[in-house]
């Protein structure tokens, strides 16, 4: 790893995936947030290089250990190693790109149209953004605003809009330390694109970071998304990569949204050893149970049989997991929460789902 790609994940790990504490692991850190519960950015497994010996089977029994919903590898090459079988255990990848400002741009854009803000003056924006997202339930989106603020606490944050009838049509964050400065969490409304807005949001900020004295400054993209390619003409290049493992598994669905009580089992099964009259039986590893209301589903497109279903979104997630009833702990032993029982005796199975989680 580079002494520039170091430094740009030091910041990363400072500012805008920074936590309010840390656990040791045996395979890296353990970040945790629980002023931000239901953001994966603040709650995490960081891990780097590792030995080949190490899998992806032993990183999702560590996650699952401590209660850590992602893994974020900053080892391109580990990454890339783990990735099909994080997949296969049903877990969704993340591929991020690290990218570094390098050359001059190949595209020029009026940097005079983008004005410095408040943090809370880009709130509605940010908000209208997030709506389009399926997992974007209220108390989601309050987190990941909130989360500006404790990004805030950490680095210099800086916030500029191009405001368009005095409202915001694109939005773009600066976090620095006076050194080292990230470009985060560029958008533009879908009724202002095509206009050059989003760069010169990305120019205007790069600008505001050399005047602070940062001779590193960088930005974070999909690798798998085309706004890498407008980066690279603003004279941004690759720096790195990483992958990032989200545990979207325990999904929660059911034929409709409705106000229950609602179970989740989640077991593992054993479909590689051969002979297959020498595979480990079926072990249930966590049993979850919340109640849930309208407010904590999204509603599914109706398949091909004309169903209708609905998917607890990330709120109802997170109930489920604050929720838990029975753990079986790494050493094979099992726990049960006191309260588990009395919730079980009066729960009603109408809405239950088995999700598995191979390893």
């Amino acid at each position: 790893m580079s002494e520039d790609l170091r430094r740009a994940f030091a910041l990363i790990a400072t500012g805008d995936m920074g936590g309010a504490r840390t656990e040791a692991s045996r395979f890296g850190l353990a970040v945790f947030d629980e002023r931000l519960p239901l953001r994966y950015d603040s709650n995490y497994l960081l891990v780097d290089e590792l030995p080949e010996a190490v899998s992806a089977d032993d990183l999702v029994q560590e996650a699952r250990r401590l209660d850590r919903p992602a893994v974020m590898v900053r080892d391109g090459r580990t990454g890339e190693r783990l990735a099909p079988r994080f997949e296969a255990l049903g877990w969704t990848i993340h591929r991020g790109l690290v990218m570094a400002h390098r050359r001059r741009p190949e595209r020029t854009a009026n940097t005079g149209l983008v004005e410095e803000v408040d943090e809370a003056a880009l709130r509605p924006a940010r908000r209208r953004q997030l709506a389009r997202e399926p997992w974007a339930t209220p108390a989601v989106v309050e987190q990941l605003l909130d989360a500006k603020l404790t990004v805030a606490q950490a680095l210099t944050a800086r916030f500029f809009a191009v405001l368009v009838d005095g409202e915001v049509a694109g939005y773009v964050d600066l976090y620095h330390d006076g050194r080292t400065a990230q470009i985060e969490d560029l958008a533009t409304l879908e009724e202002h694109r095509g206009r050059g807005y989003a760069s010169a949001l990305v120019l205007r900020a790069l600008q505001e970071a050399r005047r602070a004295g940062c001779d590193l400054v960088f930005l974070v993209a999909d690798a798998d998304d085309w706004p890498k390619l407008l980066y690279g003409r603003l004279g941004f290049d690759e720096l790195g990569r990483y992958l990032k493992p989200m545990r979207l598994d325990l999904s929660g669905a059911a034929h409709g949204a409705r106000e229950q009580w609602f179970c989740t089992f989640v077991y593992e099964v054993d479909n590689q050893s051969e002979p297959k009259i020498a595979r480990r039986p079926m072990v249930f590893t966590e049993v979850y149970l919340a109640h849930v209301t309208l407010e904590d589903w999204r509603r599914n497109p109706r398949g091909e049989l004309g169903t209708r279903t609905a998917t607890l979104d990330r709120a109802g997630l997170g109930k489920l997991r604050q929720n838990w009833i029975y753990r079986l702990s790494i050493d094979g032993s099992s726990k049960a929460a006191s309260f588990g029982m009395a919730c079980l005796a009066r729960a009603t199975y109408s809405g239950s789902v088995s999700t598995p989680i191979l390893s």
